[in-house]
């Protein structure tokens, strides 16, 4: 946990100047989260950010984060009592997907985009993963199609400009 001094050097610093990102790099080593920038995407100054962190994060909850297939991040917390709402040290997209407990769970987000979830009593397991949204699927596909098209027309004018 952070003590008084740490927290006065994070949200005043000793120097008015020092950058802010630096500021609040030094707060997410000190809690070991990572947090995507996310952040820098939405209309909030870097200082109700560092807040917004501080305030949801201030406590020392144990999560065991993994990576597991395809890319999904898992994270495992343990809770005493059943029904309590928990603040998750991850960031979510607009395609984010959040599964906990096995079961698909639409949760609401602070102003950051991290998730507030309902657990149960026991062990928690929440799998965060991104879904590609089909049209960006069907727009490489268009790419590909288009530069194996071009480099076909190229072959092709290539080996008549060498029959002539």
């Amino acid at each position: 946990a952070l003590n008084k001094n740490q927290v006065k050097l994070i949200f005043i610093g000793s120097d008015v100047s020092q950058n802010t990102k630096d500021k609040l790099a030094f707060l997410l080593r000190k809690k070991k989260m990572n947090l995507l920038n996310y952040f820098y995407s939405r209309k909030i100054s870097s200082w109700k950010i560092e807040k917004i962190i501080f305030k949801k994060l201030a406590y020392n909850y144990s999560f065991n984060k993994t990576v597991i297939s395809d890319g999904r991040l898992q994270l495992k917390w343990q809770e005493k009592n059943n029904g309590k709402q928990r603040q998750l040290p991850i960031t979510m997209y607009h395609q984010s997907q959040l599964i906990l407990n096995g079961k698909k769970v639409d949760p609401t987000l602070n102003v950051i985009g991290m998730p507030k979830v309902t657990s149960k009593r026991g062990e928690n397991t929440a799998i965060l993963s991104f879904k590609i949204s089909p049209i960006f699927n069907a727009l490489l596909y268009i790419s590909l199609v288009g530069w194996i098209g071009l480099m076909f027309y190229g072959l092709v004018q290539l080996i008549m400009h060498l029959r002539n």
